[in-house]
């Protein structure tokens, strides 16, 4: 399965830079060279791709003292030629804050807020919709936003560790423009709070868009520099973040063409068949598409058929053959409504969050097929099912255990971002983390709140060394709604196209760490292979998980 996945140094908290920099630290001179960022910096220097904030850091402190050194402002954006600073040590990086679990905006909320930059004064909706005076007396032309449903997503924008939201709006004037916009809400105590819009484009198809660490970043088709407005095929990658407040573009990075291409390797699951005709709930439809076929279960008998394309987003599907499989008449008629349907597609192209499909009806009508994402509907399915919200404990052993052992700590934890907790060996054994739960102090070492062990404390060699705060905070074990438990790894992470999966499983499988964060907490959790390019995600899903530790 194809994933929208993005570069780990542009989703990471956004720091606030400015020229008044501090003395730079020691270090080396490095001229940047094809095929670096910032966070492959970080994991060759210090095995930590999350730990590229010191670079940046320490780049603009050399900068102020010495202007052959290049001024990062964009954390995302290193050219080839650039002299940077690369610090002896991570230490310093600031982390981002940790969310706190507060309630999120409802969406009934965010269809009822207040949104500004759209016009020159704020509109707010009323059930998804805002509609002003006519342009002209009596006429039909007039200002209208339209919130689109299901296409919110959550994350910290504000630095205060609690999720706001970002929603897509669709404003139109009676003219041929259709301006996509994504419209950021803060929450306060519960309540949206306005913090602007940005527009995405004219006739933009929105791929996907996802918070995290600060910024919203969305994947768009638009028009190129020389094509129509009603025809873009240039996929860009747009990064958003609030300052002064406001939402703003802060960086765009074009991403090529789009085409048939784009679709191999991706999986679908028919959510409508027409915009006014949804899917019956008893089964299930889907598309995967393939080296160049596209197949699946039509609700009753499985199918496939060839597919290509002669431009851009046009499709040509061939022949449809399916099993021959009989079933109830109501799913056997939405089964030959949906094959009939996909055999006279004609062009695709993604409606936000989804893939939409134009077909040709037999009396010549135009109707669309709607497709949610595989994962998108696997995950808000497990996480429908799952028995309980997530609980997110802070551990700390409350138990002095008898044993004891000597040695000595000499690091902070790896990946959770506390203070009390350490990095800490016994002759040739790493124990990490281990917990100091008094002022004595006294560490304890080798306890786990998953399995029950209390561990043994440490009689210490040497004083503990000073917390390293710059570390970003990380959950240390997760418990999985199946009742696996998987810990993050303190060693070499496994990761694919700069995303990481630092939680190993006991059943061979990796989460990768950007998990999404709510009532219900979901991960991603994927088998890898290995050929002679690295490292690959054989399949991945979304689950639902039970417990956090941290």
């Amino acid at each position: 399965m194809r994933r929208l996945v993005y570069p780990l140094i542009i989703i990471l908290f956004g720091l606030s830079l400015s020229l008044a920099y501090a003395q730079a630290p020691e270090g080396q001179a490095y001229v940047v060279q094809a095929g670096d960022w910032l966070s492959k910096l970080a994991q060759q220097e210090y095995g930590d791709p999350l730990a590229y904030p010191a670079i940046v850091e320490a780049t603009n402190a050399k900068a102020a003292e010495d202007d052959s050194f290049t001024v990062i402002t964009n954390p995302d954006v290193i050219e080839i030629g650039q002299k940077i600073w690369i610090p002896a040590s991570a230490a310093g990086a600031a982390a981002p804050p940790t969310t706190t679990g507060a309630d999120r905006l409802t969406q009934d909320q965010l269809k009822n807020a207040t949104y500004s930059s759209i016009y020159d004064e704020p509109v707010t909706l009323t059930d998804g919709v805002y509609e002003g005076e006519p342009f002209v007396e009596g006429g039909a032309s007039l200002p209208t936003v339209q919130f689109i449903d299901n296409t919110s997503v959550y994350g910290d924008l504000s630095g205060d560790g609690v999720d706001d939201a970002a929603s897509l709006l669709v404003e139109n004037s009676g003219g041929s423009g259709v301006f996509s916009y994504v419209g950021a809400q803060l929450n306060q105590d519960g309540q949206p709070i306005d913090a602007g819009s940005a527009l995405l484009g004219d006739r933009t198809q929105v791929i996907s868009m996802a918070i995290s660490s600060g910024q919203i970043v969305v994947e768009v088709v638009t028009p190129g520099p020389d094509e129509p407005l009603c025809c873009g095929t240039l996929k860009v990658r747009k990064t958003l973040a609030l300052q002064d407040g406001k939402l703003v573009e802060v960086g765009s990075e074009e991403l090529g063409s789009v085409s048939l291409d784009d679709l191999m390797g991706t999986s679908w699951v028919l959510e409508r068949l027409n915009f006014d005709q949804p899917t019956l709930t008893e089964v299930t439809v889907t598309a995967d598409f393939a080296d160049g076929q596209v197949g699946g279960s039509a609700g009753c008998n499985n199918y496939s058929a060839s597919v290509s394309s002669d431009a851009g987003q046009n499709l040509m599907v061939g022949p449809v053959v399916p099993t021959q499989m009989a079933c109830p008449e109501q799913i056997m008629n939405q089964e030959m409504s949906y094959l009939a349907a996909l055999q006279s597609a004609t062009q695709w192209s993604y409606f936000p969050g989804q893939l939409a499909v134009t077909y040709q009806g037999e009396d010549g009508s135009l109707g669309t097929l709607f497709f949610d994402p595989a994962s998108t509907a696997e995950s808000v399915e497990a996480a429908t099912t799952a028995a309980q919200p997530t609980q997110v404990i802070t551990f700390k052993p409350t138990t002095i255990p008898a044993e004891t052992q000597t040695g000595s700590c000499f690091a902070s934890a790896i990946g959770l971002g506390r203070e009390d907790a350490y990095r800490c060996m016994v002759d040739n054994q790493i124990y990490d983390p281990c917990f100091a739960v008094d002022d004595a102090p006294t560490v304890v070492c080798g306890a786990n709140p998953a399995t029950g062990e209390t561990g043994f404390v440490l009689q210490l060699t040497e004083p503990l060394p000073a917390p390293d705060l710059g570390q970003v905070s990380m959950p240390w074990l997760v418990e999985l709604a199946d009742g696996q438990v998987c810990g993050l790894m303190t060693g070499t992470v496994l990761g694919v196209d700069d995303r990481i999966a630092p939680y190993g499983c006991p059943d061979r499988s990796y989460l990768f760490e950007d998990f999404q964060q709510g009532e219900v907490w979901m991960a991603e959790k994927a088998v890898f292979g290995v050929n002679e390019n690295g490292y690959f995600v054989e399949q991945s899903e979304m689950v639902p998980i039970s417990v956090v530790w941290q």
